[in-house]
């Protein structure tokens, strides 16, 4: 067989921003990506990342340091915000926890505290009958006062969420009282009563700060300082679904003033322009007028790396037996050489697994590699991280991706062994599994006009846990998996001695719906061949949680639209298409020059169609001819559509 050389296409578009940065603030500089010591504010460091730029917005002083401490922060991973891609302006609040899925608004839900960037879990102390930070250092008493919070903090002042309606973000198609998932800091008030207020907005569930008011006279109704936000409509809006109801965010900050008095001190106007890839909003200058408000200073502007396309790396090191395919002859084109890209170690980086069983009449060779990356592009074999598991000719307890099939009417076929890849244990490490349904049906001529059928199901399930310590232990049975879940129906015949074999997709697919982190599985697929795309079966429409130990229990309230473009099995497809942290549900078929569109958004407990989304509007991709795949190309944390068909790649 000729051998072709292989490259690696090294993706071009980064996520570094650079800025030029003028006298006011310092020289220029590129930003550096490595994490900062501090955050400015209260001191709370970020459990994922710190803000790698920072832009403190100066405020006229207040009465015993009561003023708002607003700072600009910005970091590659942050989703879409109120300041556009990247930028996140946090004036503090306290949220329910999305750490375990979208919330349930009831007593088991547990809360954050956003302050300054970081985020701190919130511990019920059920000693003293009052919340505190996960990790201490503030030394914060929190409360829970009906609808809202009281921070208190060792000085004796008071911080209150969600105090007034305008602080509390919820849905309102559904109430107030039962659907609250953030408490916007709206009022600090130290022990001698000086405050200070802050207003909000709210628009499609989505809350904007208003305007702050502190430095308030004896009466305390008059204040004498104000900042006040501008908001400017978005070039394309960004949606949430993780709070388990819709956020739309249709604006974003384009102005911050302060006043003392009725005088301007600072405008600091916020520009931002859409991105030339992606389209949407990025912050691309701040400038910043005086007190007259017409001399504009120096402005601060920032630029974004938004190369795009792939450069060959001739100095990459790929093990030349990872090739992923290779022609062959028989009823199938190409085979599938058993290799995956799957990061092994935890470390984050693409590690390569190839597993893969040769047949050669009553000779099995289980081909059972591991190659760890070497984060210097090149990948070193490492026999500690081979998967599990004996593939012979019983089967009971193989591990594979391809197994060798030998047939009479077919040739030597390649199946794929329905293993799936995902953390099933929720520890960030990858698992193995193996679920399949296997039927098979044994015809026999005892005599002339005499035909016996020997027809038996034979479930193989079984699951590769990575370890702690980052290798694969011994397969164990996947029996935690409910019934009729299997991820493949394997069907085999032999009549009178000629083998053939079917393979077929259930419509069963590993993934975490509920943005917990732990791999759930969804069912989802028609139950006859039938031509109608719009038939559907309920009970092949199913949803099991995953209950953080391994086990899955169905959930009959997380439903999707009853019918077939949701069916995985004939081209529905799950993607994160907003960024939210929860899979979506895509269909695209095109017929005869015709596209047909379909897209269900999660919504944390259920999959609703958006006859109007955003995602529709794309003249390319089929998800029903394997030819469209979704993946993150450009770091920027959003899938996008990759399109191999017909020997042309977009």
């Amino acid at each position: 067989m000729q051998l072709k050389r292989l490259f690696i296409a090294v993706l071009a578009v980064t996520a570094v921003l650079f800025s030029n940065v003028s006298t006011l603030y310092a020289q220029t500089t590129v930003i550096n990506r490595a994490p900062s010591d501090t955050v400015l504010g209260l001191g709370f460091s970020p459990q994922q990342g710190q803000a790698i730029q920072s832009i403190p917005i100066q405020v006229p002083p207040g009465v015993n340091n009561i003023q708002p401490n607003i700072v600009l922060q910005y970091h590659a991973q942050s989703k879409p915000g109120l300041l556009g891609v990247g930028w996140s302006l946090e004036l503090g609040a306290i949220e329910r926890s999305t750490k375990n899925g979208v919330p349930k608004y009831t007593a088991e839900d547990t809360f954050q505290l956003l302050m300054s960037g970081g985020r701190q879990d919130l511990i019920y102390d059920e000693n003293v009958g009052f919340y505190r930070t996960e990790i201490e250092g503030a030394f914060y008493k929190i409360n829970k006062i009906g609808e809202s919070f009281e921070v208190i903090d060792g000085s004796g002042t008071i911080m209150t969420f969600g105090g007034t309606d305008d602080a509390q973000l919820y849905n309102e198609e559904e109430g107030v009282t039962s659907t609250i998932f953030r408490y916007a800091l709206n009022q600090i008030e130290d022990i001698h009563g000086n405050k200070l207020k802050i207003h909000y907005v709210r628009h499609e569930n989505q809350l904007y700060p208003d305007y702050i008011e502190y430095n308030f006279d004896a009466s305390g109704n008059n204040p004498l300082t104000k900042v006040t936000f501008e908001k400017t409509l978005r070039t394309n809006s960004h949606q949430s679904y993780k709070p388990a109801f819709r956020i739309k965010t249709d604006y974003y900050i384009s102005k911050i003033k302060t006043e003392v008095g009725t005088k301007t001190q600072k405008e600091y106007h916020l520009t931002h322009t859409p991105s030339p890839g992606t389209n949407r909003d990025l912050l691309t200058a701040v400038s910043v007028l005086g007190d007259d408000g017409v001399t504009a200073l120096p402005a601060k502007t920032f630029s974004y790396f938004n190369d795009k396309g792939f450069a060959v790396d001739p100095s990459a090191n790929i093990p030349s037996e990872v090739q992923f395919s290779a022609p062959t002859t028989g009823v199938q084109e190409y085979r599938d050489l058993g290799v995956r890209i799957i990061d092994i170690n935890g470390d984050a980086y693409p590690d390569i697994l190839k597993n893969y069983v040769e047949v050669n009449g009553s000779n099995y060779n289980h081909i059972n590699k591991a190659f760890i990356n070497n984060k210097n592009l090149s990948w070193s074999e490492n026999p500690n991280y081979q998967l599990p598991g004996v593939c012979d000719e019983s089967l009971e307890s193989c591990i594979t991706f391809v197994h060798e099939l030998e047939t009479t009417s077919q040739g030597k076929v390649y199946p794929d062994f329905s293993t799936s890849i995902a953390d099933v244990d929720g520890d960030g490490l990858n698992d193995v599994v193996v679920h399949q349904r296997n039927l098979k049906i044994t015809i026999t001529y005892p005599g002339p006009g005499n035909i016996n059928y020997d027809t038996g199901f034979d479930d193989r399930s079984y699951i590769a846990f990575n370890n702690l310590d980052s290798q694969f232990g011994s397969s164990t049975p996947f029996g935690v998996a409910p019934d009729d879940t299997q991820f493949m129906f394997w069907g085999e015949v032999d009549d009178g001695g000629n083998k053939s074999y079917r393979l077929e997709t259930m419509g069963n697919v590993l993934a975490d719906v509920n943005g917990d982190g732990f791999a759930d599985i969804i069912t989802s697929r028609r139950a006859t061949e039938q031509n109608d795309i719009n038939t559907a079966i309920e009970s092949y429409k199913r949803v099991y949680l995953n209950d953080r130990s391994g086990h899955f229990s169905e959930v009959p309230s997380f439903t999707r639209v009853d019918n077939g473009y949701t069916d995985f099995a004939q081209g529905g497809t799950l993607v994160d298409l907003n960024g939210d942290g929860l899979v979506d549900i895509l269909y695209r078929n095109i017929i005869n020059g015709v596209t047909q569109d379909h897209v269900f958004m999660n919504h944390g407990t259920r999959w609703i169609e958006d006859s109007t989304s955003p995602w529709k509007n794309v003249s390319v991709g089929n998800t029903t001819d394997g030819s469209t795949k979704f993946t993150d190309i450009n770091g920027d944390g959003l899938a996008d559509m990759v399109i191999a068909t017909g020997g042309v790649s977009s």
